[in-house]
């Protein structure tokens, strides 16, 4: 770990702390939404230092691999959320963190479960990456390229990866004939779902959303 680099990073984080703990004081706000992206601690530990409500809108499938959902230690530095709008019933039993779940609607009213697949035409998978399991899933998205010669591999980066991903990647970690590697934002995600017939990753709602466009999302297991 670069020294500097860290104290420089936990210096910003204490002021940011400051700052959204004055902005609250002067309000009336009573509690705010958002969706977690990683980066939201400061923002929760000065709502919650002002008695303000904290509730997350679910962005992503909860699983047994996501931290802020299993995080079980008591700390005086740790806080997680207070609330979190689900999807539907069924999040209990991959939530074990200290956490009111809130389920709002039905997935059940869906009949994606029971459709047939459409016919594989263009053979391409999308591998979705995560920061927690990128080597994983970047050495099946390798490991694919290279036994399933008649497939492409689309590799979807994480936004904040886009930049470094070739520092961040083990070095053979490359684009090649059929594995292409998204280092971009030029096109949304849905049109990687429409043209991919398989969906693969971890905890990311795309995995979730290929299921309305009658994909096969494959869930893989840490």
């Amino acid at each position: 770990i670069n020294k500097k680099k860290y104290l420089r990073l936990l210096k910003f984080r204490l002021i940011h702390f400051k700052k959204w703990k004055k902005l609250y004081r002067k309000t009336k706000i009573k509690a705010i939404f958002f969706c977690h992206d990683g980066s939201m601690e400061e923002v929760l530990k000065a709502a919650q230092l002002n008695n303000i409500k904290t509730i997350e809108l679910q962005h992503s499938i909860i699983s047994k691999l996501n931290d802020f959902y299993n995080y079980n230690f008591k700390s005086n530095y740790i806080y997680t959320t207070d609330y979190v709008i689900t999807w539907g019933n069924g999040w209990e039993s991959v939530c074990s963190s200290n956490i009111n779940l809130l389920p709002l609607g039905s997935l059940s009213k869906f009949d994606f479960k029971y459709k047939l697949p459409k016919k594989d035409v263009n053979k391409n998978i999308l591998v979705v990456g995560t920061i927690k399991n990128r080597n994983q899933l970047s050495s099946i998205a390798m490991n694919l390229s290279n036994k399933l010669n008649d497939y492409h591999i689309y590799y979807k980066l994480r936004p904040e990866e886009n930049k470094d991903w070739k520092k961040l990647y083990n070095s053979d970690f490359l684009p090649s004939k059929n594995l292409t590697i998204i280092d971009h934002n030029n096109k949304k995600v849905d049109y990687y779902i429409k043209l991919c017939t398989y969906i693969i990753g971890t905890q990311s709602s795309v995995l979730f959303e290929s299921l309305f466009y009658n994909k096969n999302p494959l869930f893989l297991v840490d």
